[in-house]
């Protein structure tokens, strides 16, 4: 009876019954020799994220945990999500699957992957 089309005045309020599933923001970065991801994960214990490589793609996975509620509290809102996530990537060059780092910090995942040698630019001389 109340389709999305319904809804649809009452988004700007908030009020939509369609929310939005938790998606982390990512930056992907490059130099010579690695390529860098910075995924956003606020309040996300790090244990609960899995990160897997292949020589051209990058997933992360996770769960966020839904805080217990509190039955003496009357809620008028609840916008915190819950549940599985995940994001999938092609990377710029191929990495070495083998030398990937992923350091946590204040909700941010840095992971860096190195570039194969063969995708590593290097300079070259012109003899004359």
């Amino acid at each position: 009876l109340f389709s999305d089309h319904f809804m649809t005045p009452f988004r700007r309020f908030g009020l939509s019954e369609d929310i939005q599933a938790f998606s982390p923001k990512v930056d992907v970065s490059e130099t010579e020799k690695d390529i860098k991801v910075r995924a956003e994960v606020p309040g996300i214990n790090p244990d609960d994220v899995s990160i897997e490589v292949t020589e051209d793609t990058l997933s992360i996975a996770g769960t966020i945990e839904k805080s217990n509620e509190e039955k003496d509290e009357n809620y008028y809102r609840m916008e915190r999500s819950s549940g599985r996530f995940s994001r999938e990537f092609m990377l710029p060059s191929k990495i070495d699957a083998d030398n990937v780092d992923a350091q946590a910090k204040n909700g941010v995942i840095t992971i860096t992957l190195s570039k194969q040698p063969s995708e590593q630019k290097r300079k070259v001389e012109i003899k004359a």
